[in-house]
């Protein structure tokens, strides 16, 4: 239907102007007719939608005269006359009220200039014809716009909110009522409503993954730590990829000396300069948080969430990294599985350890226990063709959350070449066995 308006519209202003040229040619226009019709088409081409406006205050305003645009003097001393001048930006429509004089070409509705006082344009030449919420586009260069009006009316002008800002300004709506909908759904927390919901969020992303040929182990080394380099070159060693959940703010942190007199394989590198080297081993970086913990008293703020999902995910990629997942952050009070994260995680990420679609809850397990055990986690994975991802973090630290040295990770690796278990990162994981309509779907071509 906007096609067909459309469509109207320009074959009804290429009539006008054929008419006007071959009226002009046989001399046929009364005083002041031809600058009617040009004025009707100028206001048929920004007739456009106006999104929000507000008024500008005027800088000076005159009584009792009105303003040649022309010559730059004012004229006349008579109750009803007025002009003010305006502060105007290139580029931006504003909506003018006032009123032209008789001679409109030098009293028009309005006029701009430059910073050196050099008129552009003016509007509204229609002799004696009172506007109202007249619209203009300043041109480039313009600084300054003179409103006249005659009639007691009162110059002035609105500017019109750019589609951007409008657009914006809906979003912040949106979210503030999707905010109310969560308040809605926390007074019901793990009520029948509450369960739902996650059903409903769950059912807007349709994925499965396929039954595995093999079985797979995936190692996840949080948080960027001090010891990543060596944990790089023994995995450069034995032609394995693996998974960094990377904290974006440690980025450009480098290896201490303290790491270098241990041992470090590439002393004094950064981080993205280990990630470097991990991406060209067949490896994956995936999004992570520090300092920020998602809990049932923040999950509700747009904020805290947009920090957590988008902008550690926009700065690893902004530093030439492809980003498909997210590893939750753990520590006390944090919460997963929730229709808040999910509305995060959908659109965002492929995958992830914190949601409730089948793609968002890869849980982990620790790698923090006996040998003996992990070894049968991994047998029982080959055995049953499953996945296994194992959390790690650097194991110099000596902090209970993992290894106690590098020997217990060479054994691991050694027992995974042993038994045979394919080690690979998350990506290869959903590249080979995700559904194509999912895919499609987070990839943008559905």
């Amino acid at each position: 239907m906007k096609i067909l308006r459309k469509g109207f519209m320009a074959v009804w202003i290429m009539t006008v102007v054929l008419g006007v040229v071959m009226r002009v040619s046989a001399g046929e226009f009364a005083e002041g007719e031809l600058a009617s019709i040009v004025e009707d088409l100028y206001r048929s081409k920004l007739d456009a939608p106006i999104e929000e406006s507000f008024p500008l205050k005027p800088y000076q305003h005159v009584d009792r005269c009105l303003y040649n645009v022309e010559t730059k003097s004012t004229f006349g001393s008579t109750a009803g006359y007025s002009h003010a001048f305006f502060t105007v930006m290139p580029g931006t429509k504003y909506l003018v009220s006032g009123s032209a004089a008789t001679s409109s070409f030098k009293y028009p509705l309005c006029a701009v200039y430059d910073k050196d006082g050099n008129i552009l344009a003016r509007y509204g030449t229609k002799p004696s014809a009172v506007y109202s919420e007249y619209p203009v586009i300043v041109p480039e260069g313009a600084e300054t716009m003179v409103v006249n009006a005659d009639h007691g009316i009162v110059p002035e002008i609105l500017e019109v909110v750019s589609q951007d800002h409008a657009y914006i300004q809906k979003l912040q709506e949106k979210i503030s009522q999707q905010q109310s909908e969560i308040e809605a759904l926390k007074k019901n927390s793990y009520s029948l409503d509450y369960a739902d919901a996650l059903l409903r969020e769950a059912d807007k992303n349709p994925f499965q993954l396929a039954p595995f040929e093999k079985g797979y182990v995936t190692f996840v080394f949080d948080d960027l730590t001090e010891d990543l380099d060596s944990v790089a070159s023994i995995f450069e060693e034995y032609g394995y990829p693996f998974c960094v959940a990377a904290i974006p703010s440690r980025l450009d942190l480098k290896a201490t000396e303290l790491r270098e007199a241990r041992g470090s394989f590439y002393p004094g590198m950064s981080m993205r300069e280990i990630l470097d080297r991990i991406v060209q081993n067949g490896g994956e970086v995936m999004a992570h948080n520090a300092g920020l913990i998602i809990r049932e008293d923040n999950q509700d703020d747009y904020g805290s969430m947009y920090t957590y999902f988008v902008e550690s995910k926009k700065t690893l990629e902004e530093a030439g990294y492809h980003v498909r997942g997210i590893i939750r952050a753990g520590g006390d009070g944090a919460v997963s599985g929730t229709p808040q994260i999910e509305q995060w995680l959908i659109g965002n990420y492929e995958y992830s350890n914190m949601g409730t679609a089948v793609n968002y809850r890869q849980d982990r397990t620790d790698i923090n226990q006996e040998m003996e055990i992990l070894k049968e986690t991994i047998r029982q994975t080959v055995a049953a063709r499953g996945w296994c991802k194992f959390m790690c973090h650097g194991y110099y630290f000596g902090n209970g959350l993992t290894f106690t040295g590098e020997e217990d990770l060479r054994e691991i690796l050694d027992y995974c070449r042993t038994i045979g278990v394919t080690v690979c990162t998350y990506a290869h994981i959903f590249d080979t066995y995700s559904s194509s309509m999912f895919l499609e779907t987070m990839r943008g071509n559905r």
